[in-house]
């Protein structure tokens, strides 16, 4: 596909100009508002509701923290980060919003979810740490979600919600629906990498999503003119062309105001916006802190006289709205229903030992999976049709195109270029643009795009990271969100994402294109793991993931991407190979060989030479290294009693050791035991240092051996 876009060259003298942002427009009463019809007597009611209800209840969680509430038996622990002050900047959002529309939120994320309609008994257990939470008690209160309104989850990570919001909006996109996602975040959070990545997708995109800054003076106790060289977080929409405004958040008018324009800009497809609504908490970041180290008791004096719910009192009894009996009756009822919550809270049990673990997987798969042809080993191919590694992704994402409009794939030069190593090449040409396409190369955004569009249900993202040495940008996405947003959010969190990388090493490009990082990442609780060795396992292996309710990260060797000695028959048909099924490549008698990705090659190799010294090896390919299949294994070794484990990475930490720690566990004699891996060290680029570095035939060869020389011993 070539471009036709030319880029002109240019060198006449001139200036770049950034538009105006508006700061504090916005000033009209209550009575005026509601003249124009703009909000009913109904939707100013519920402002205060929700604001009142908001500062109740963290006024309550904060009082049951430094144990001053009124039932002195009620006991409290956990995470205490309170708006109180910043109902004006949260409640208005309760009327401006549809109920479909999405929210993500942060640690300091109570007002958000209350504003967004969670029922305050359920999230009182929740900070409880009960069963009846609205999260099962796993999540407590940096995790609040409730996925049944949209709210896709408060964030303990600053920034952590960001991705994830701008993806949930480019699912939304992609889906042709009308929906907004707003993203709460503070202050600090805009200093923060993804900040800048989500930003500019978001913009480039064109997805409906608002970014709402909180700036409440303090990120913990950092400011703003003591930390950055600007004056209010609103500039940064300069550096990606999209509005920004700055509202007064004592206001709560202001900031309706701001939602009600905002909103209806972001669903008529016009894209992101940045609102930063100036706010004091009047806690501190936390309740064991005081604030005085970073804001004198005059600036609380001048914010604290602007207080939000005080303000629009008085708006409410000018415009005759309510009466200050009305008033008092709400504050009473709200009280009485926190005081209610907390004795629901206290009394319901604490979520059984037995279900610690639940929701840490789904094992559940999308219903076109069941759809699919099962196959477990490439020998039931009845094909004589071969592929490369390569060109059997390339045909599993085209069907997938072809059969699922939920499909897309995008990442780093995927689209018309084909990626790095061409896996992608001709699907842009062939399905178009919304189906495998070009993003900005920023993994914390690619990655967190992915799963944040995985969460709406609206779509199934491919995502692809060039190396897997580059993960590490999307550490944040890939650890604390992808891996634990199901656990923490209380199950309700699908994740239908595949995260596509490659492994390098083999090719003189050294520590930062060369790593192999399987078991860093087979070590992280809520992944899926795939390794494909062949052809057939691959096209398989990428089916199941796509349509897998958990998170996989689909590791791809660079050096496979050519031809393969065995598993290159490959059928036309779409089919998938079920996870956590090892499948035996060679059958043996005296020693069991377990190997992945390119290793299993390695191994294959070693094993046909050591057939000419009489040592008969049974070579396993786990497949997915998460679910391990430790079953095949276990067969293997009580038949063999030897155990070589082979891996590219390097020794401390691996997979094999863990391999034959639960290996050993299961078998009742002592099991010899070596493995091959690289050294503890860092992957060098000269070509003799990298030979040496990578296991090859020769070390498994030798390490089949050494074990050999072993004898089972009983326990």
């Amino acid at each position: 596909m070539p471009k036709t876009h030319v880029r002109p060259y240019r060198n006449e003298p001139g200036f770049l100009t950034a538009p105006p942002i508006p700061t504090y427009q916005f000033h009209k009463p209550l009575k005026e508002i509601l003249a124009e019809g703009r909000m009913t007597p109904e939707q100013a009611k519920k402002l205060l509701e929700v604001m009142v209800r908001i500062r109740t209840f963290d006024t309550t969680i904060g009082e049951l923290k430094n144990e001053a509430y009124k039932d002195k038996t009620i006991k409290y622990r956990g995470a205490t980060h309170l708006c109180v002050g910043q109902e004006a900047a949260e409640a208005p959002i309760s009327v401006a919003l549809r109920e479909d529309d999405f929210i993500t939120s942060n640690h300091r994320g109570h007002g958000h979810s209350i504003a967004k309609g969670t029922d305050t008994k359920s999230m009182m257990a929740e900070m409880f740490g009960r069963e009846a939470g609205c999260c099962k008690g796993k999540g407590g209160s940096m995790h609040v979600a409730e996925f049944e309104r949209n709210h896709l989850g408060a964030n303990a990570v600053v920034g952590g919600g960001l991705s994830i919001a701008g993806g949930a909006a480019m699912g939304v996109k992609f889906s042709g629906k009308d929906q907004v996602v707003i993203s709460f975040i503070g202050d600090g959070a805009v200093q923060e990498g993804v900040f800048n990545e989500t930003l500019n997708m978001a913009s480039a995109m064109k997805v409906p999503c608002l970014f709402v800054v909180e700036d409440n003076g303090a990120a913990m106790t950092g400011r703003l003119e003591d930390v950055t060289n600007i004056e209010n977080c609103a500039v940064r929409a300069w550096g990606y062309n999209i509005p920004g405004e700055v509202i007064d958040g004592t206001d709560v008018l202001a900031c309706w105001d701001a939602y009600d324009r905002y909103v209806d800009y972001a669903r008529k497809g016009n894209g992101p916006a940045l609102l930063v609504m100036m706010v004091m908490r009047y806690k501190g970041h936390s309740l064991s802190d005081s604030c005085k180290t970073y804001r004198s008791d005059e600036e609380e004096k001048i914010w604290m006289e602007q207080d939000c719910i005080r303000k629009y009192e008085a708006q409410l009894l000018d415009a005759g709205v309510m009466t200050r009996e009305d008033i008092d009756k709400v504050k009473a009822d709200i009280q009485a229903e926190i005081d209610e919550a907390v004795q629901f809270a206290w009394k319901s049990p604490e979520p059984p030992v037995e279900t610690m673990l639940d929701d840490v997987y789904s094992y559940n798969f999308d219903p076109v999976y069941n759809t699919l042809k099962k196959y477990n080993h490439f020998s039931e191919a009845a094909t004589e049709r071969k592929l490369s590694i390569k060109d059997a992704i390339n045909e599993s994402l085209a069907q997938a195109f072809e059969a699922d409009s939920r499909v897309i794939s995008f990442g780093e030069d995927v689209g018309p270029y084909g990626g790095a190593f061409g896996v992608t090449a001709g699907l842009t040409e062939k399905f178009g643009l919304d189906k495998n396409f070009d993003t900005a190369l920023s993994e914390g955004a690619i990655v967190g795009f992915a799963l944040g569009a995985s969460m709406t249900g609206y779509v199934i993202p491919v995502c692809e990271i060039m190396y897997n040495d580059f993960l590490a940008q999307a550490e944040d996405q890939i650890q604390n969100q992808a891996a634990k947003a199901r656990y923490m959010y209380g199950g309700k969190a699908k994740r239908t994402m595949v995260v596509r990388t490659t492994i390098g090493g083999g090719k003189g490009y050294s520590c930062q294109h060369g790593q192999e990082l399987v078991s860093k990442y087979s070590n992280m609780p809520g992944l899926i793991v795939c390794v494909p060795a062949t052809p057939f396992d691959a096209k398989g292996l990428l089916n199941s993931a796509i349509y897998s309710e958990d998170p996989v990260l689909f590791f791809e060797h660079q050096l496979l991407y050519g031809g393969a000695t065995f598993g290159a028959n490959v059928p036309e048909e779409r089919y998938a190979i079920p996870f956590g099924q090892a499948s035996i490549i060679k059958e043996g008698s005296d020693v069991t060989v377990w190997a992945y990705s390119r290793m299993l090659h390695v191994a294959f190799n070693a094993a046909r030479r050591l057939e000419r010294e009489g040592i008969n090896v049974e070579l396993i390919d786990p497949r997915t290294t998460v679910p391990l299949d430790l079953d095949t294994i276990v067969e293997s070794v009580k038949k063999t009693r030897h155990l070589v484990c082979v891996s590219q990475g390097t020794d401390s930490g691996n997979i094999v050791h863990t391999v034959y720690s639960k290996v050993q566990q299961r078998v009742d004699f002592k099991l010899p035991f070596v493995s091959v891996t690289a050294p503890d060290g860092v992957m060098p680029m000269a070509a003799n240092l990298e030979d040496a570095f990578v296991p090859n035939a020769n070390r498994v060869a030798d390490g089949i051996r050494r074990c050999m020389e072993l004898s089972p011993a009983a326990v």
